[in-house]
């Protein structure tokens, strides 16, 4: 068991979600609930402020209840069809798609446990918590605000990408270097040119030996009828 507790990448998921909740809480209680307040995380590139999205990941949908409603039913169904695949295909699944699905399911079950139990009569405030922003214009208002769960779903999407573009490019190369291969043998396999005036000058010999051996043969022929004769 903790052999596969290793394996699965199961324990990055744990730490994910572990962090995703701390980071969330810390940014509440540092602002102490009040959200339009901007301060300087990295100078030039990334800054802290609270805000509550009942959307989405990057503030998608953030203002509908019935997105809030539709986003824990896909992030619970993914989270189990994850947990489920993980069970079933667990001997089969390279190490590399198991990290990428320790990403997603952390990332999924972080925002979950948000939108699923984060309401006024709760905790006093509705939606995931939100509190990082681009310091940027343009990265701020493409991705709006966003927290940790957010980053790694965005994360293990990217990490899919490259590795299907590397497996492309492998394959590729395969296959180019199997035609070169194929093109060698079949290089070294060709026919050499045949020489058809040798193949005259020994088909004349044959006949030759043909004429020589048939006109030894008649002589025979006739000297023995001769003898017979006398």
């Amino acid at each position: 068991f903790f052999h596969y507790f290793l394996t699965s990448f199961v324990w990055i998921s744990i730490i994910i979600v572990f962090t995703d909740q701390m980071t969330k809480w810390a940014a509440f209680n540092h602002f102490q609930g009040q959200t339009g307040i901007v301060e300087t995380l990295i100078p030039g590139f990334l800054n802290i402020t609270l805000t509550f999205n009942e959307g989405a990941a990057f503030s998608f949908l953030s203002d509908q209840i019935w997105g809030r409603i539709i986003f824990i039913i896909i992030s619970f169904a993914a989270s189990v069809a994850i947990i489920v695949y993980y069970l079933v295909k667990k001997d089969e699944i390279p190490w590399r798609f198991r990290l990428i699905f320790a990403f997603v399911l952390g990332g999924c079950i972080g925002n979950l446990i948000d939108r699923a139990f984060y309401f006024p009569n709760i905790v006093g405030f509705s939606g995931v918590i939100d509190f990082l922003n681009f310091a940027p214009e343009f990265l701020s208002k493409a991705f709006g605000n966003w927290n940790i769960a957010d980053a790694m779903i965005v994360f293990s999407i990217i990490c899919l990408l490259i590795d299907l573009i590397v497996e492309i490019i492998i394959d590729v190369a395969k296959h180019s270097k199997l035609k070169e291969k194929k093109g060698e043998t079949t290089t070294e396999n060709k026919e050499l040119p045949i020489d058809f005036d040798c193949m005259n000058e020994e088909e004349k010999s044959k006949d030759e030996l043909k004429k020589l051996l048939s006109n030894k043969d008649e002589s025979i022929d006739s000297s023995q009828e001769k003898n017979e004769q006398k």
